[in-house]
Order: C-alpha cells, then structure tokens, then sequence
C-alpha cells in the first residue's frame, strides 16, 4: 500500500509545482499587461500635453521672405497659394490671373479676363472655386487648380 500512496504523493507534488509554475506564469503575464496599460495612458497623456501646451502660449508670426509682384502694377483683388506653398496665385484688377513660384517669383502662366475687375471672391475655398465682377457687370466664376 505504501507503494501506491508513494506514486500518488509524488504526483500531487508534481501537480502543485505545475499548479504553481501556471500561476506565477499568469501572474508574470497579467502584471505586465497591467504595466503595459499604465504606460501606454502616460504616453497619450503626454502626447495630449504636447499637442494642447501651444494653445496656451501666444500667437507669433514672422516674415519667411518678400516676393516682387509676378504682374504688372494694377491692384490685387485676390492672392492665394497651394497647400504645398510652391505656387501661388495673383489676381489683379486689369483683369490678369498669374500664377507663380513662390521660391522665386518667377511667372508659371499667365491668363486673362476679357474686361478689367472690380472684385474678386472665394465662392468655395476647399474646392479653388472664385467669382469675378468684372467692370462691364458680368460676373465670372471659375476655378484654380494645381498640378
């Protein structure tokens, strides 16, 4: 008989050492997770405070360069650029439609109106889309589009 409780004995020993090495396996693991948690919220907090801090501080803004106008002399009724800042766009009132280099100034395409302009507005700003008055009262709308 004390054969048999022997062999039983050594295997419910060999059963709590697998019990514990499961547990201390899972300990391990959840105590990382758990780790792992903690430190992944830190990092979105400060990525949060990076991203919010600039807000409380104040607005600056500084000349990067100066461009010679790419027309003529006539008044601008309407300046923009592209996303990029490589093109720019100058709409005068002689009824000119420029577009150049904002690198150097240096005219890419020239267009123009049939009459002279007396204003100039963004119909829709996402999409490039403009209205023209010209001074005969005709009213022009397009589109600027980069490529």
């Amino acid at each position: 008989m004390s054969n048999t409780s022997t062999a039983s004995l050594s295997e419910v020993t060999n059963r709590a050492r697998w019990r514990y090495a499961k547990d201390r396996a899972a300990t391990v693991g959840v105590s990382l997770g758990g780790v792992g948690v903690i430190g992944a919220v830190v990092l979105i907090f400060f990525y949060l405070l990076w991203v919010v801090l600039p807000l409380f501080f104040p607005a600056k803004i500084e000349a990067v360069g100066q461009l010679q106008s790419p027309a003529n002399t006539a008044e601008t009724l309407f300046l923009a650029m592209e996303e990029q800042a490589e093109m720019g766009l100058r709409v005068g009132a002689d009824g000119a439609i420029v577009f150049f280099s904002l690198e150097d100034g240096s005219q890419t395409l020239r267009q123009q109106f049939p009459s002279a302009l007396s204003a100039v507005t963004a119909v829709d700003a996402a999409k490039g889309q403009l209205a023209a008055l010209g001074t005969n009262g005709q009213l022009y709308r397009f589109r600027h589009a980069y490529r």
